[in-house]
């Protein structure tokens, strides 16, 4: 064992949230940027912070065949095992009322995170 890792000082698991927002409604029309300040605002509430890694651009086959290209931005948030399901939840209704989007991509996993 590490001599600086006693176990007492191994971090408990966390959970770590990707979360895609859509930069465009689902008639093409961009959202505008005080949606994201609000999303952005509400995270630092909700998950006492948040990373915003950038653009990510993608593409998913329609139930009618077709193939959609799409545009995103991309934040990860991090909180506890218990507060998760909630936070995950809250969030699925953000992108589905709000972002008028059909499904949404919020992925959970487990992780455990050293602060220095």
């Amino acid at each position: 064992m590490n001599p600086q890792l006693s176990p007492a000082t191994v971090p408990e698991a966390s959970v770590r949230l990707h979360v895609l927002f859509p930069t465009h409604d689902p008639r093409g029309v961009s959202f505008p940027p005080d949606y994201f300040g609000a999303v952005e605002s509400w995270l630092v509430r909700a998950a006492r912070g948040f990373t915003r890694a950038g653009l990510a651009f993608g593409a998913w086959q329609a139930p009618d065949g077709s193939v959609v290209n799409d545009e995103t931005v991309s934040y990860f948030v991090s909180c506890s095992q218990a507060d998760a399901p909630v936070l995950a939840l809250k969030l699925q209704t953000l992108l589905t009322v709000l972002f008028e989007q059909q499904a949404a991509f919020v992925e959970l996993a487990d992780v455990r995170t050293l602060a220095c």
